[in-house]
């Protein structure tokens, strides 16, 4: 398991646009518009890997009405991808289960381009952003240390 810290002085957002690319907060007064995209993308992340960790559709519904938050991210209205940022301090989030389809025609860069908005966006709010990576997981590292300046 790495551990990996972000702050607002080691972050290094993506600077390009992709055009097509949108995210969307999902919370309690939208959940059940978005709860068939989120279960596409749970059979998506359930057919390429084999993780006894994964949530279901029931858990996404208990995480988020314990105000974590899913964005949700689309490529010409197509669902695409997720991440999940809960708050563990005032001043410290916590991202975790990033998740961008590659059985979807999209950019290459998507899941560079989703969390530089979403850790971004949370860094206005949060000192530091923490997360801890499953040593199987490389790509999701490697993306992760693509945003940071000081991979220290």
């Amino acid at each position: 398991m790495k551990k990996i810290t972000i702050t607002r002085n080691n972050f290094e957002p993506y600077q390009s646009d992709i055009n097509g690319l949108e995210i969307i907060l999902v919370d309690k007064s939208n959940l059940l518009d978005f709860e068939s995209k989120i279960q596409f993308l749970i059979n998506q992340f359930n057919q390429r890997y084999k993780w006894d960790n994964m949530f279901n559709i029931i858990e996404v519904a208990k995480r988020i009405s314990d105000s974590q938050k899913m964005y949700l991210l689309f490529y010409n209205n197509n669902e695409i991808g997720y991440v999940w940022i809960k708050e563990n301090t005032k001043d410290v989030c916590y991202a975790y289960n990033l998740f961008v389809s590659k059985y979807i025609d999209r950019p290459i860069d998507s899941p560079k381009w989703l969390l530089s908005k979403v850790y971004g966006k949370q860094l206005l709010k949060y000192k530091q952003i923490e997360m801890e990576i499953e040593d199987w997981h490389t790509t999701t590292f490697n993306i992760v240390y693509s945003l940071m300046n000081d991979k220290g």
